[in-house]
């Protein structure tokens, strides 16, 4: 029988040697940090509305470190850090939705990340319904909706999906 160790830091001795062993960033307050990279060139519909599965994106980048999202997770936050403004042709607005599991619309829901708004960081738009959500299988999805013109027709646009998460504190194995 094999014990694994994992989960939230206890002490800053054991937080430590989590960072060391554990291929994710620490982030106090909210836990190990799961990033993926979303570039316009990612969308490729000719529609108004695309949902990209970010664990297959993630996969293709070796972000981070060619690591996958854990499974038994417990989602803490989730935001989305907006580096470039998404435009291009003649889409006039662009929201973005961040979810797990087909729930799209359940961490971060229609932010502005096209013209006319500002890079930054936008926050999960209710932080306490996350906290220490259990989710066994993850799949991260990103959904970008466009006013007055296609995806395909994006030409900039630039973001990180973030999820946050802990792991439960111990996992058994026979």
């Amino acid at each position: 029988m094999t014990w694994i160790r994992a989960g939230v830091a206890r002490s800053n001795r054991h937080q430590h040697t989590q960072m060391l062993n554990y291929p994710f960033p620490w982030v106090p307050g909210l836990g190990f940090m799961w990033r993926c990279r979303v570039l316009y060139s990612d969308f490729s519909d000719a529609d108004t509305s695309e949902v990209l599965n970010l664990t297959t994106l993630a996969a293709s980048r070796k972000t981070p470190k060619g690591v996958d999202l854990p499974t038994n997770i417990h989602v803490t936050y989730a935001a989305i850090d907006l580096i470039e403004l998404f435009d291009g042709g003649s889409i006039s607005d662009m929201k973005a939705i961040l979810g797990i599991d087909g729930d799209t619309n359940g961490y971060v829901e229609q932010v502005d990340i096209g013209q006319g708004e500002t890079t930054g960081v936008r926050l999960a738009t209710d932080g306490a319904t996350l906290l220490r959500t259990f989710v066994p299988d993850p799949t991260p999805l990103l959904q970008l909706d466009a006013t007055g013109g296609n995806m395909n027709a994006m030409t900039a646009g630039k973001l990180d999906a973030l999820i946050f998460f802990t792991l439960p504190p111990d996992i058994r194995t026979a």
